[in-house]
C-alpha cells in the first residue's frame, strides 16, 4: 500500500522545526530561513532560491499559523514560535548567554524588538528574577542567567510569576533596586546642599511603586535614619502634593531630612 503523501503545510512546519532544532535557535531571520529550505519544498511553494524575503514570508505564513509568528524590525523579518514576547526574549537571552554574560545593547540589536519594547521586557524578566543584569568596568549592563534561572527556563511552568511594572526606556535609566542604599543615594543626588529633599522629587527619581516607596520611608523613619516633615505644600503643584506621603496619623508629609547631618 502506497504511503499517504504529507500535506504541504506539514512539510513546511516540519522543515522549519528541524531548522530551529538543528541551529539551536528560538528566533531566525526569514532571510536565513529561506536559504535553508530544500529546493523541492521551495518549488512546491511556487518559489525559488532567488525569491525575495517578502514573497517567502507571504508563501509560508498560511502554513504556520498558530505554530509560528513573525516580527518585523526595520527591513528584517523574524520568525519565532507562537509564544509570548516575554518568554521569547527569556529563551533568546538564555541561548545567547550560554557562553557567558552578553551586552544588553548587543542583545537588543539582535532581537526582533525596538529598544522601548525590549527594555520593558528585560525589566520584567529582571524584576521577576528570571535574568541577572550586572555592570562591566565601563558601567555597561550585561545579562546572564544563573544555574537556577536556567533550570527555571527548562521548566517554564515552575518559574516565578512575572509581576512587574511596564517601565519605558525613558524610565529605565532612573530605575533603581528597592534598597535603603539606593534611597539614600537618590537623596544625596537631590539635596544640592540643602538639609531636606521633597518626597515627590524622591518618588520621581527612584521610580519605585508607591507601595515600595512608602514602605521604605516608614522603615528608614522608624530606624531613625531619616525624619519626615510636612514642608510647605503651598509651593507645590497638585501632582506634587499627591506624591507626598500620608502617615499612619493621616498627616501629609512633604519633605525628608537625614539624621546624620
Amino acid at each position: 500500500m502506497k504511503a499517504k503523501s504529507k500535506s504541504l503545510s506539514f512539510e513546511v512546519l516540519e522543515n522549519i522545526s528541524e531548522i530551529f532544532t538543528k541551529n539551536n535557535k528560538i528566533l531566525i531571520p526569514l532571510s536565513s530561513l529561506s536559504k535553508k529550505f530544500p529546493k523541492t519544498l521551495l518549488k512546491n511553494l511556487g518559489l525559488s532560491s532567488s525569491t525575495r524575503v517578502s514573497e517567502f514570508h507571504r508563501a509560508i505564513e498560511p502554513h504556520v499559523k498558530n505554530q509560528f509568528c513573525f516580527y518585523k524590525k526595520g527591513f528584517v523579518i523574524y520568525i519565532a514560535p507562537e509564544i509570548s514576547p516575554v518568554e521569547l526574549i527569556w529563551r533568546f537571552v538564555g541561548l545567547a548567554t550560554l557562553q557567558g554574560p552578553r551586552s544588553l545593547k548587543k542583545l537588543q540589536l539582535s532581537s526582533p524588538f525596538y529598544i522601548n519594547k525590549f527594555v520593558s521586557i528585560m525589566n520584567q524578566l529582571a524584576i521577576s528574577g528570571r535574568v541577572c543584569i550586572t555592570l562591566d568596568e565601563n558601567f555597561a549592563p550585561k545579562v546572564f542567567l544563573t544555574d537556577k534561572q536556567r533550570s527555571w527556563l527548562e521548566n517554564v511552568n515552575k518559574a516565578p510569576v512575572i509581576n512587574a511594572p511596564d517601565i519605558t526606556v525613558e524610565q529605565y535609566d532612573s530605575y533603581q533596586e528597592v534598597s535603603p542604599e539606593n534611597f539614600m543615594s537618590a537623596f544625596d543626588e537631590l539635596d544640592h546642599g540643602k538639609i531636606f529633599v521633597r518626597i515627590c522629587d524622591l518618588r520621581k527619581k527612584l521610580n519605585w511603586s508607591r507601595e515600595n516607596f512608602d514602605k521604605m520611608l516608614v522603615k528608614l523613619r522608624d530606624n531613625a535614619t531619616i525624619q519626615l516633615h510636612e514642608g510647605d505644600v503651598t509651593l507645590m503643584t497638585d501632582d506634587e502634593i499627591e506624591n507626598c506621603f500620608i502617615d499612619e496619623n493621616n498627616f501629609r508629609m512633604g519633605t525628608v531630612i537625614r539624621n546624620d547631618r
